[in-house]
């Protein structure tokens, strides 16, 4: 019998499908592409965005912007340490028994990262500077010192120990002479002076503060806040005075000079430290106020020489050392060589030719190895980039 095939009851019926390509023009879709559409909107958006963005300023290079101070601002004065030229050891400015920090904060502005890495400090402290604003026989603080103290202040005088502040990143300089007769600076000041047996503390300072007046507008570079004329500070100086006594008028000047007075000798006992504010102004511009600083004298320059030539010659020693030993042992080896005269004895690699295997051996941690000669290279392009930066005169000490 034949069997018949019968179509179930639920089937759909079959539909044929054309290929795109036999579709009618005028029954197909035309859908335009989103990429096209982003595109042409892309310049539109990019100008509002253009519109959008606020407009900015730049002024020299990240963390050297010069500071404007108005008329009475306040200048914040900061204690970088205190050093000594003979002993190599540093201290903190509250490890010496002075005069403690305002409201007992001692850490001041943040450092950064070369201040970190050089041992600098900034330290908040009590004197109070304004600009343009003398001042006279102020009175810093007035301390007892023990028995202890005492002995601790006479150790770091007899150390010629100095202490270093600074105000807006310029260090307190002692101007002094030359045998030449040319200006000279000590970076910071002495804490006292012994005269004989005795030995007598600077507890007064006179601080000669030299600003420069700004000719530009505060729409320029400024970071000042006022309409009126700015100013910046681009000297620090100050004289260490003996002084027991230090008095003033009615009108705030001095009415004695504290070189006049009695010197003040380092005992136990209440001591009075003062000091006093005078503001100079200067041509200096605030771009070349490092130049007295960093113009050497004629016999730093001879100093500096001899060191250039001392370090010469220990690299040539060195280098002829190292090269003598080199030469010997690869001249041993050329030697031994050129007396084999077997080929296996001549296959046989020994001594300095065993390198060439160590060349394609990768390291135990290859990562690792990439990483720090990464972070080398790196290092090394910013020490290139900040020593030719700072041979053309753009960056401060």
């Amino acid at each position: 019998p034949k069997h018949v095939a019968r179509e179930p009851v639920n089937a759909k019926p079959l539909v044929s499908v054309a290929p795109p390509s036999a579709v009618a023009p005028s029954t197909a879709t035309i859908t335009k592409s989103p990429v096209t559409m982003t595109s042409r909107r892309s310049p539109l958006l990019l100008f509002l965005l253009l519109l959008l963005t606020p407009l900015t300023a730049a002024f020299y290079l990240p963390g050297i912007a010069p500071v404007d101070y108005d008329e009475g601002g306040e200048i914040p004065v900061f204690a970088n340490k205190v050093t000594s030229p003979t002993i190599k050891v540093p201290f903190g400015y509250y490890s010496i028994p002075a005069c403690p920090p305002p409201q007992g904060e001692k850490h001041g502005k943040h450092r950064n990262l070369g201040q970190v890495l050089a041992g600098e400090r900034a330290d908040a402290t009590g004197f109070e500077i304004s600009m343009k604003v003398d001042a006279y026989c102020k009175t810093l603080c007035t301390k007892s010192l023990d028995a202890d103290e005492v002995k601790r202040w006479k150790r770091l005088i007899s150390k010629d120990y100095r202490v270093r502040l600074n105000v807006d990143n310029m260090p307190v300089v002692v101007e002094g002479v030359t045998a030449t007769g040319k200006p000279a600076f000590q970076m910071g000041y002495p804490l006292g002076a012994e005269v004989g047996s005795d030995m007598f503390i600077y507890n007064h300072l006179r601080f000669v503060v030299q600003y420069h007046r700004q000719e530009f507008s505060h729409e320029d570079l400024s970071i000042s806040s006022s309409d009126g004329p700015s100013y910046r500070v681009v000297g620090f100086k100050v004289e260490p005075v003996s002084a027991k006594t230090c008095a003033v008028d009615r009108e705030g000047n001095a009415a004695s000079n504290a070189t006049d007075a009695p010197l003040q000798k380092l005992e136990e006992g209440a001591i009075k430290f003062t000091y006093d504010v005078v503001f100079q102004e200067s041509a200096l511009k605030w771009a070349t106020r490092w130049d007295p600083l960093l113009n050497p004298s004629p016999e730093q320059k001879q100093v500096q020489w001899f060191s250039i030539m001392n370090s010469i010659m220990v690299t040539i020693f060195l280098s002829g050392i190292v090269a003598l030993v080199m030469l010997r042992t690869v001249h041993q080896d050329f030697m031994r060589y050129n007396q084999l005269e077997d080929e296996e004895e001549l296959q046989d690699e020994s001594g300095w030719k065993l390198v060439h295997g160590d060349v394609f051996r990768p390291p135990p941690y290859t990562a690792l190895f990439a990483v720090l000669n990464g972070a080398g290279a790196q290092v090394f392009a910013v020490m290139l980039v900040t020593i030719f930066f700072a041979a053309g005169g753009f960056l401060s000490p």
